[in-house]
């Protein structure tokens, strides 16, 4: 998580999506930032809404609404991503049905979506960047933020993923399937966003 009242915004960093990548590029312009453990790094919008509460609290007061952004993975890929990361050595079907999926040291994701929801459990971002653009990410956040932000790629092709039939690709979009539709939509707003700047 990287937040910044002078600059007003709240990045939240989805594990496997990129963070990596936008962490290097808003670090110098952070008040606050959470680096270790990785469930502190990736701490979800409820989570940094209970641990940094005196800090929202006081940029309410003052009226200062803070952007809150992430990115989204598309969910055989997000899947994918986890198992090479964490597991490579385990088949992967294994993985997905054991109490590994998801899981590095401290930190377990039950899916993406709850990386970006409210109290009422609804998504509370302003904005969430597909995966896949995230190479279109900069002039976005620098108009939006009035910041010159920098994207570098990193975490790129580090770990081969496995191959998957289509029956267990279908089987993950059930299973994540809050995440399928999120990133749908964040594809669709994409567009509108990116029109917009046109």
């Amino acid at each position: 998580m990287i937040l910044s009242l002078r600059h007003r915004f709240v990045f939240i960093e989805n594990p496997k999506a990129g963070s990596s990548s936008l962490r290097e590029a808003l670090l110098p312009f952070a008040d606050l930032h959470t680096d270790q453990p990785p469930s502190a790094r990736h701490q979800t919008w409820l989570e940094t809404q209970s641990r940094q509460a005196d800090v929202l609290s006081r940029a309410r007061a003052a009226g200062v609404r803070l952007f809150k952004f992430g990115v989204i993975r598309e969910p055989v890929d997000w899947a994918l991503s986890w198992h090479a990361f964490t597991y490579p050595d385990m088949d992967f079907l294994g993985w997905w049905e054991s109490p590994l999926r998801f899981r590095f040291t401290d930190l377990t994701c039950r899916n993406q979506t709850s990386m970006f929801v409210g109290y009422d459990g609804c998504p509370a971002m302003d904005l969430l960047i597909p995966f896949e653009r995230l190479g279109e990410a900069a002039p976005v956040l620098s108009r939006r933020l009035g910041l010159d932000i920098r994207v570098p790629h990193r975490n790129a092709g580090e770990h081969p993923k496995a191959e998957l039939d289509d029956e267990t690709k279908r089987r993950i979009r059930r299973t994540l399937q809050d995440d399928a539709w999120l990133h749908e939509y964040a594809c669709i707003n994409w567009e509108v966003t990116e029109g917009d700047m046109a």
